[in-house]
């Protein structure tokens, strides 16, 4: 099986006094899977049921998020390493300018197994035959895949709305700048995501 992927432009850079564009490779036409579309095979190979799934994802996502609270590192056998990362004001060059009030969550990193990085180091990859790197979705297109999306996700990020949606990074941001300023998405407080306002996406208020 062969990975299709795409060339994107990177931010520029300088260099010697000259901006230099350099080129990135990205997965093209990926997708979300949600654990919840994968439900049947699971059943299938194990003797879980989908409900014994979703109330063990359930109250394993609590224990998830209570250890991360406590700062720890959280380690799932055969998937990796979950940790949390801050950040604090750009503009200091003294410790004794940072005060814990302005300590805030960041983000999440993920660490793969080893084992996981062994299976996928071997892919065979493709360039993408796609015309142009934004594909040309109409409003109504768009409504309907992040729908689609907001079944499963409570939130999206600038980057899973590229590859959700096959666009662009500036696409992307215009994309939800546009939507913000209709009303409807709103931005998560404390991570870089954005949210669904209730009634749009076909989010029950």
């Amino acid at each position: 099986m062969k990975v299709e992927y795409d060339l994107y432009k990177s931010p520029p850079r300088e260099v010697d006094g000259k901006e230099v564009v350099h080129l990135h490779a990205r997965v093209a036409r990926s997708k979300t899977i949600s654990i919840w579309s994968l439900g049947d095979d699971i059943q299938k190979a194990t003797s879980l049921t989908k409900s014994d799934l979703r109330a063990v994802l359930c109250e394993m996502s609590d224990r998830f998020v209570e250890e991360l609270q406590k700062g720890n590192c959280v380690h799932i056998d055969g998937i990796g390493y979950f940790q949390m990362t801050l950040s604090c004001p750009g503009d200091v060059e003294k410790e004794g300018e940072v005060r814990a009030e302005s300590i805030r969550f960041k983000s999440v990193v993920y660490k793969p197994e080893k084992a996981i990085c062994g299976k996928l180091e071997g892919l065979k990859f493709i360039r993408s035959e796609r015309g142009g790197h934004t594909k040309n979705y109409s409003d109504i297109e768009l409504m309907g895949i992040l729908s689609d999306y907001f079944k499963y996700n409570s939130y999206i990020t600038r980057l899973e709305l590229e590859r959700v949606c096959g666009m662009t990074r500036s696409t992307a941001y215009r994309r939800i700048k546009s939507w913000m300023a209709r009303n409807m998405l709103e931005k998560v407080v404390g991570i870089d995501a954005y949210r669904p306002v209730p009634g749009v996406f076909r989010v029950s208020r």
